[in-house]
């Protein structure tokens, strides 16, 4: 959290956190979404909807030319219904691990 630009969440009326997004971004040309996580007993309430419009119109990302995440293919009707595209123009994902 500490390193997260923005940090949203929904929670209830005892406190505990049920639906979370956090972004990183520069301000200008990327937002990278992260932890767009919904608590398992509220995924068809729509609450990721709402952690999505809160991100998307979010002030501070709103002159940002890309907002960029990761998902598992089987998330990807979900965020394609908020506009995302898997056509990233060539662009391809890199990875270094570490070892140990």
């Amino acid at each position: 959290m500490a390193g997260s630009q923005i940090a949203l969440g929904v929670i209830d009326d005892t406190d505990r956190v049920q639906a979370f997004g956090r972004v990183l971004t520069d301000y200008v040309f990327k937002a990278l979404l992260f932890d767009v996580i919904v608590a398992e007993h509220q995924r068809t309430t729509g609450l990721g909807d709402i952690i999505m419009r809160a991100i998307m119109k979010h002030p501070k990302l709103a002159r940002v030319a890309h907002l960029e995440l990761y998902c598992l293919p089987e998330l990807c009707g979900f965020y394609q219904r908020h506009g995302f595209s898997a056509d990233t123009a060539g662009v391809g994902l890199m990875r270094y691990t570490r070892n140990g």
